[in-house]
């Protein structure tokens, strides 16, 4: 037709690589510059700091050298290379970031499952994508998950890290195999198991009720359990994990070692309120003790006064007992949460439990409980760069947490902690608590809504119109 343009023909593999040969220069502007085959990540060096490694063992004013979240160097005189970053934090204590051996932050709503669950695995339940910021700022940097509580065999704990990408958190997806001898696993609630074609002759399903329903089918069923040849056992046995057995009284404790020492197993006794009338037995079967404080601040007091033949002050000296007979010991809060470790351990110290200890409790002796001491717990070359900075020395006045590092990333940061509005009329500042029951607590606050005390804890959030009153280097009874 008369003003039209010819067309023109192409063949295929013209085509083809016209548009190969677009793609490949769309490709070319837009890509990055490829980094440097000598590139490094940066070296930090904190220096002027006092270093309790978790070991026992302690650096004045030393250095400790990091890169790509791996420790590179620790010592008192550290040569730094001339390009590193200096972060000086002279006058500081550095500790390795804390290790919580106990918590529910695995846990999901549902307590329906078999009584014996071996299946089930905490992490599972862990939120990948949660701040953890009371855990963070008060130096938490690792927790265990716990399976269960209200079952016989809740299933397994895992072992993960805080304040990293999802894909770094997990360190131990079985870590344990858990039990409950306390009174939580007593009766636990029937199956309802519907039939996918209801049959005339059983219109309506029953519940299936489950065991244990007294102390003597606790120990049957677990007894049981454990006789059986399934895979979760086998590995149990070979000693792929421990035993970790819920147990407060000397009775529980000494029935949950009656089991391990039939078995075969590596035992691991949570909770431990009467675990020091027992150390002598706990030592003999080289069983270690995660003990959970009675008090943690700015939480409930969690003690039953209830219980049959509680002794509250044998229980308070229970971490000292078990030193004395050299039964391992980690440290964790009666809340579940794993925060406010060094209040739990501080607890401990104010009633006879040796702070080199109290320490390792909280740092390297919890990471070999947990089977991660080879990544976490201690300040050392080629352990993971996760450790706390404190304005003061541990279980001190004047103790609390300054900053916490994990991969050698700054997760908290004191001065940069945005306050949010809460309730309260009166808050006492930075006093040294002194509980009433022998709970000695350096650096607290004290929270009061009219007549009331509403929370005692570290660096509370209070209203903008609270009151405040500085009780720095003061006492507070």
């Amino acid at each position: 037709m008369r003003g039209r343009r010819p067309v023109t023909a192409y063949s295929l593999p013209a085509v083809r690589r016209v548009l190969i040969a677009a793609l490949a220069a769309f490709l070319v502007a837009g890509a990055k510059p490829e980094a440097k085959p000598d590139a490094k990540p940066k070296l930090y060096a904190l220096t002027g700091v006092t270093i309790l490694t978790g070991t026992g063992e302690k650096i004045e004013n030393g250095t400790v050298l990091f890169r790509a979240g791996r420790i590179e160097a620790v010592g008192k005189k550290i040569k730094i290379p001339p390009r590193a970053v200096v972060l000086n934090e002279k006058g500081k204590y550095l500790i390795p970031g804390l290790v919580a051996a106990d918590t529910f932050l695995g846990l999901d709503s549902r307590e329906d499952a078999p009584s014996v669950f071996p299946e089930k695995t905490a992490f599972d339940g862990f939120d990948f994508f949660g701040r953890y910021e009371k855990q963070l700022s008060s130096g938490t940097t690792c927790v265990y998950l716990r399976a269960g509580r209200k079952r016989l065999v809740p299933g397994k704990g895992s072992v993960v890290r805080l304040g990293t990408p999802p894909q770094e958190a997990l360190l131990r997806r079985n870590a344990a195999l858990e039990a409950v001898l306390t009174p939580d696993s007593l009766n636990p609630p029937g199956l309802f198991s519907p039939e996918i074609y209801p049959r005339p002759s059983k219109p309506f399903p029953h519940l299936r009720p489950q065991l244990p329903r007294t102390r003597a089918s606790q120990l049957a069923e677990l007894r049981r359990f454990l006789g059986t040849d399934s895979p979760i056992v086998k590995e149990l046995k070979r000693g792929g994990f421990p035993l970790r057995v819920y147990a407060q009284s000397a009775l529980e404790i000494r029935k949950a070692l009656e089991l391990g020492g039939e078995f075969g197993l590596k035992v691991v006794i949570v909770g431990g309120r009467e675990a020091g009338k027992t150390a002598s037995l706990l030592k003999a079967r080289k069983a270690s003790v995660v003990w959970l404080s009675p008090f943690s601040p700015g939480g409930t007091d969690l003690r039953d006064p209830a219980a049959e033949g509680t002794d509250f002050p044998a229980a308070f000296d229970t971490p000292r007992a078990l030193a004395a007979a050299g039964v391992p010991v980690a440290i964790c809060g009666s809340r579940g949460d794993g925060a406010d470790l060094l209040s739990a351990a501080s607890f401990a110290v104010s009633h006879g439990f040796p702070p080199e200890k109290a320490l390792a409790a909280v740092t390297s002796e919890a990471a070999r409980l947990l089977g991660v001491s080879d990544e976490l717990g201690r300040i050392g070359k080629g352990l993971r760069a996760d450790f706390v900075l404190l304005d003061g020395a541990p279980f001190t006045e004047g103790g609390s947490v300054v900053k916490t590092f994990v991969g050698g990333e700054v997760v908290y940061e004191k001065e940069k902690r945005k306050r949010k509005s809460e309730r309260g009329d009166l808050v006492l500042r930075g006093g040294l608590v002194l509980t009433g029951d022998g709970g000695r607590f350096p650096h607290t606050d004290v929270l009061i809504e009219k007549d009331r005390i509403i929370a005692v804890g570290s660096e509370l959030k209070v209203s903008p119109k609270a009151k405040e009153i500085d009780c720095r280097g003061k006492v507070v009874i």
